[in-house]
């Protein structure tokens, strides 16, 4: 089985990163299906992902995996639901590029809303 991968990326000083870090430790004790990364944006490394994925605030969460085609970064704390939902088109459960519509629409479902 491939599994998706969820970078994180907090800073020390950010009032919303405790309860993104404690949302992604929920769904990484649930799933087996998933690997989680956390990034401090202050590290080096952290400052080097940041900038190849363009990332503009914290808490970021970024998703990689068989069911996505490039990145999904999604900014915010995000509950555990959209986590999931989120984590099952990385993985490949749902399919995220049927359609940009689809993809949207799917999106939009878990509260999300974006333009592209």
């Amino acid at each position: 089985m491939t599994k998706a991968k969820i970078y994180l990326f907090t800073s020390q000083t950010c009032p919303h990163c405790p309860s993104a870090k404690e949302n992604l430790n929920k769904l990484l004790e649930q799933r087996d299906d998933i690997e989680g990364e956390y990034m401090d944006v202050h590290s080096s490394k952290g400052q080097e992902l940041g900038r190849e994925f363009g990332l503009k605030s914290v808490p970021t969460y970024v998703f990689q995996g068989p069911g996505i085609n490039g990145n999904v970064a999604l900014a915010g704390a995000q509950d555990l639901e959209k986590l999931n939902k989120l984590s099952d088109g990385a993985t490949g459960k749902v399919d995220l590029h049927k359609d940009q519509k689809g993809f949207k629409g799917f999106l939009r479902k878990i509260g999300i809303d974006i333009n592209f």
